[in-house]
């Protein structure tokens, strides 16, 4: 007990003696053309915590409630935030599993793995300006195919994967779009034409 560092997940207090983070990205295994920025082609990965320690009753809640809770907080998906030797948000229960020991008189074993959830902003649309008293009535609607054109981007879109898709360069499509490489949100849309 000596060892083991009271922490805070959501609203309870747990006794942590082990806390391990995993901080990975995926690589690439394919290819990359000569003087392409490699840092366009890694994605980081959702950071992942690995938690064991004891269950104790306290004040507020007993061992049953405090068990109770967390299988709550992972069945419903609940965001959480930890706070112990790191603090990180957004994380879920994705694995929990406790044991009785002898060795533990008033309290539980436990094994906890939390997993990183990251929440994409929210993009608004600039709103179009009109010039007041134009139209477009009268004249001859065109399908130009050098016309503008657009990409709504999904999870492991790059400028590099784009512009092949499009038949452009890296270096056009970011210099057309405001995000930097490794920061292109998804569910936006980005100029591609």
């Amino acid at each position: 007990m000596a060892k083991a560092k009271k922490c805070k997940l959501g609203k309870m207090y747990l006794f942590i003696e082990k806390e391990s983070w995993l901080d990975e990205a995926n690589i690439p295994t394919y290819a990359v053309e000569y003087g392409i920025d490699i840092s366009d082609h890694i994605e980081d990965r959702p950071n992942e915590v690995t938690l064991t320690g004891i269950i104790y009753s306290d004040n507020k809640h007993t061992i049953a409630e405090k068990i109770k809770g967390l299988k709550k907080y992972k069945n419903n998906g609940t965001r959480l935030t930890y706070v112990g030797r790191r603090t990180g948000t957004n994380f879920l229960i994705r694995k929990f599993s406790y044991d009785s020991e002898v060795s533990i008189a008033n309290g539980h074993s436990f094994s906890l793995s939390l997993q990183e959830v990251r929440i994409a902003k929210k993009y608004k649309k600039p709103k179009k300006k009109t010039a007041k008293g134009k139209s477009n009535g009268g004249r001859k609607q065109t399908n130009n195919s050098k016309s503008k054109k657009y990409h709504t981007t999904r999870s492991g879109d790059t400028y590099w994967v784009l512009a092949r898709k499009y038949g452009t360069t890296w270096q056009q499509l970011q210099k057309w779009n405001k995000y930097p490489p490794k920061r292109i949100p998804i569910g936006v849309k980005l100029k591609v034409r």
